[in-house]
């Protein structure tokens, strides 16, 4: 994800049109207008940390402290 924001601040770099961006790198519209935002405040392009944890692999240190425990499979029919 990290090249597609270098990608768009090239391009934006370039003064090259929202839409065109888009339509070139593929990536949303939000995407180019957030890459702006973050170089006109002189912030960095990366992520924010701690984002994506959704995707994160537990470990076995979590599952015991996980409050809903698990329903074991149905029988087989």
């Amino acid at each position: 994800m990290e090249e597609k924001r270098i990608r768009v601040s090239a391009l934006l770099d370039a003064q090259m049109d929202f839409k065109k961006i888009a339509e070139l790198i593929p990536c949303s519209l939000g995407l180019v207008s957030k890459v702006k935002k973050l170089k006109d405040e002189g912030q960095d392009l990366g992520r924010k940390p701690g984002s994506g944890g959704h995707n994160k692999k537990r470990t076995a240190e979590f599952w015991p402290t996980s409050r809903t425990p698990l329903r074991p499979p149905p029988p087989p029919a």
